[in-house]
C-alpha cells in the first residue's frame, strides 16, 4: 500500500508542476504580445520622452551584508529600485492600503509641504519584498529637501517602524 500511495503523491505533484507550467505559458502568451504594443506606441507617441505617464527612474544597484558575531554571516545581491514622484506617479504604480504612505501622509508625518519622492523596491509580477522605503520630502518650492522618512519593514512578521532624519 505505501508503495501505491507514494505513487499517487508522486503523481499529484506532477499534475501540479505541469498545470503551473500551462498556466504560466498561457500567462505570458496572453500578456507579451499586450505588453510590446504598449510599450511601441509609449515611445511612438509625440512629445514622450520616456516619462508620459509619470514620474518614476529605475536604478540598479548590490546590497551587502556583513555579519562577524555570533557566527560569521554574508550575502550580497543585486536590487533594482524606483524613485516615484508620489504626487505624480505613473499609470502602473499601484499602491496598495498597507504596503506605502500616500504623499499626503508622509507629507504630514515630515511636516514639510511640498512633493515627496519614493524610494522603493516595486512590486514585480504581484510579488513584493520591500525591507525599505525611502520618502525624500521637499519645501514647498521644491528647492531644498527638507526632511526623509525610513520605513523599514520585518518582511516574515510584517512589522513597520519609521525613522525621520535630515
Amino acid at each position: 500500500m505505501k508503495g501505491l500511495w507514494g505513487s499517487l503523491v508522486l503523481l499529484c505533484q506532477a499534475a501540479a508542476l505541469f498545470q503551473s507550467a500551462v498556466s504560466a505559458s498561457w500567462s505570458a502568451m496572453w500578456y507579451m504580445p499586450i505588453a510590446l504594443v504598449s510599450a511601441v506606441l509609449r515611445h511612438l507617441l509625440p512629445g514622450c520622452d520616456g516619462r508620459c505617464d509619470g514620474s518614476a527612474r529605475f536604478y540598479e544597484g548590490v546590497v551587502k551584508h556583513l555579519r562577524k558575531q555570533p557566527k560569521e554571516h554574508r550575502f550580497s545581491y543585486q536590487v533594482r529600485m524606483a524613485v516615484v514622484d508620489l504626487d505624480n506617479a505613473p499609470s502602473w504604480w499601484k499602491r496598495s492600503k498597507n504596503e506605502n504612505m500616500t504623499a499626503a501622509e508622509a507629507r504630514r508625518l515630515a511636516g514639510t509641504a511640498g512633493p515627496v519622492r519614493l524610494l522603493t523596491h516595486p512590486s514585480s509580477a504581484g510579488y513584493t519584498q520591500n525591507p525599505i522605503s525611502v520618502y525624500y520630502c521637499y519645501n514647498a518650492d521644491s528647492s531644498q529637501l527638507e526632511q526623509c522618512i525610513a520605513e523599514v519593514t520585518n518582511t516574515p512578521w510584517a512589522e513597520r517602524v519609521t525613522f525621520l532624519f535630515r
